[in-house]
Formats: C-alpha cells, structure tokens, sequence
C-alpha cells in the first residue's frame, strides 16, 4: 500500500503547486480544422461554444484556414468553419493561415530552395488573411503561422536569418492589412540544442521580428528521451519578457500502440502534473490549451473507441 500513497501524494502535491501559479485572467484554446468535422450541427456548434464559456476559454486559436489542399475558408464564403463553428459574439480569435502537410519535410531541402519555398507560403498565408478579413463574422485579434519551429532544424546562424527574413515580410504583410494585430508563432524543443541556446534563438528572433511566441511543454507527445523540460522552460521565460511569449499545455496523451487512437485525451492527474512543472520553471500557469480536439472530441464527432481513458470532464461513455 506504500507505492499507492507515494503516487497519491504526488499527484496531490502536483495539483497543489498547479493550483499555487498565477491563472490566466483568459484562456486560449486551439482547434485543429479537419473535415471529418464539417458535419457539426448548429446546435452541436452552440453546446461546444457553451462549454468553451464554462470552461473560461476567451480566445480561440484556429490552428489553420487551409491545410494543402484543403480548404476551410473558401473564396465563395460558403465555408462550414466559420459558418457554423466560430459562431460567437464575445469570444475573441487568432487566425491560423495557410498550413503545408509538408513542412517538416521541406526542411531537408538546401538553404536556397528553403528561402524560395518559405516565400511561397508566405504568399498562401497572405490570401488567407485576405479572404478571413473579408468574410470573419468574428472579432480577429491575432494572426498565427502555422509552420513550427524547433530546436534541430534551426540552429545555424544561416537559418536564424532566414528565419528572420521569413518572419519580418510576412508580419510586415499582415500589418499592411490590420496594423493593429499581432503575428503569433509556436515552437517546441526536442533536446537537440541546450535550453540556454533555444531561449537565444526565441530571443533574438522575437526582438528583430516582433513574432510574439507560443512554446510548447511537449510533455503529452511520447519522446524517447524525454528532454529536459524544466530546464526549456526556465530558460525561455529567463530570456523573453513575460508579454512577449505565451505557454502551450497539451491536454492530450500520445499513445504508444499501433492499434490505438495515436492522441487520446489527458486525464486530469496528467493535466495537473503538466501544469505543475510548468509552475515550477516559470511562475505561470500555461494559457494555451492544445487541443479543442481533445477537450471536445465528442462534441467534435472524432470520439474513438481506442481512447480509453478519462478526459478532462470526466469518463468517455463509448456507444
């Protein structure tokens, strides 16, 4: 009976130093477009936006408007997304833009071809913000680039450039057409450059571009070693001033089953936990929670049998 009591004081005492950091006034939440969804009902899309209000959700993150080929905006309006789905009159949006399925792939190519393939999305993600400020019924009060950073494939001074050349037109881009919205960006770290090296990188390019920061935990996604998270975290909020970068808590769990759901919700101790390390690294608690998948899967109509643990509401009733 001893481990039960060890592991229950240590949820306990995580939920203890959680509770202790300084909450958001107004939490974010992302949601992840895909089109299995486009068949959510209106009353479906109302009983999702009243648990977003419960749940103190102010802001909604859409994590893209169009993703390859995919689109989610079209030109016509017709789109289901902001027709049924991102109906709501006082909760605020960030804008995700243009997404490429490929991106992580395009990272292998030589520096040259990366600059040219870079300005291209640029050129996608500034006809998505075209078409989102003409047909948003909704209060925009952010734009977000889909494309994440991470601490393997930018680490020379030839790519931070880039990097920064990247950041630099599309914001200047997207302030020509609404000077009065930031340009957000994520990042996330796979122990492949020392925290200290990271936190620089987020540093400098946030002061030469104005880029404002969304850096993930990482602590739901199964990485084999687990990098030091703490120490990332620490290490970011030691080098951007607390406005200009913002904290990413994963309320999913990555499976390590073939057969399984690969991102089942997170149960509660596991959310604790997570908010817990960050607490200790930063003083904060997360403000951005990833995904609106997971919190609603249900609602979303992606439930899937193979998830077979209790979601941040309590148990999911499988039919």
């Amino acid at each position: 009976m001893k481990w039960i009591w060890a592991v229950s004081t240590l949820v306990l005492s995580a939920e203890l130093l959680a509770s202790s950091c300084q909450e958001p006034a107004v939490k974010t939440v992302i949601l992840q477009p895909w089109q299995s969804q486009s068949e959510v009902t209106p009353a479906n899309a109302r009983r999702i936006n009243r648990q977003l209000d419960a749940q103190g959700f102010g802001i909604v993150l859409l994590q893209w408007s169009r993703s390859g080929q995919a689109e989610f905006w079209p030109s016509d309006g017709s789109g289901w997304l902001h027709n049924r789905l991102l109906l709501n009159g006082h909760r605020s949006y960030i804008m995700g833009l243009y997404s490429d399925p490929s991106f992580f792939k395009a990272l292998d190519l030589p520096d040259n071809k990366l600059e040219a393939y870079l300005s291209g999305l640029r050129e996608l993600s500034l006809a998505e913000a075209k078409k989102i400020i003409v047909q948003s019924k909704v209060k925009i009060i952010g734009w977000y680039l889909p494309e994440e950073i991470d601490d393997l494939n930018w680490r020379t001074p030839a790519r931070q450039a880039m990097l920064m050349r990247h950041y630099q037109a599309i914001s200047r881009d997207l302030k020509a057409l609404r000077p009065d919205l930031p340009v957000y960006a994520s990042s996330f770290f796979g122990g492949f450059s020392p925290p200290k090296e990271y936190a620089e990188m987020l540093r400098s390019l946030q002061q030469q571009t104005g880029i404002q920061w969304m850096v993930q935990g990482g602590q739901g996604v199964l990485r084999k070693p687990q990098p030091a998270t703490a120490s990332y975290l620490s290490a970011v909020n030691a080098a951007l001033p607390r406005q200009q970068w913002s904290g990413i808590l994963e309320v999913f769990t990555e499976q390590d089953s073939a057969k399984a759901q690969r991102f089942c919700p997170a149960n509660v101790s596991e959310v604790q936990q997570r908010k817990a390390v960050w607490c200790a690294a930063t003083g904060y608690s997360p403000t951005v929670y990833f995904s609106l998948n997971q919190l609603s899967e249900s609602m979303l109509g992606i439930a899937n049998s193979d998830c077979k643990i209790e979601s941040l509401h309590g148990p999911i009733h499988r039919q």
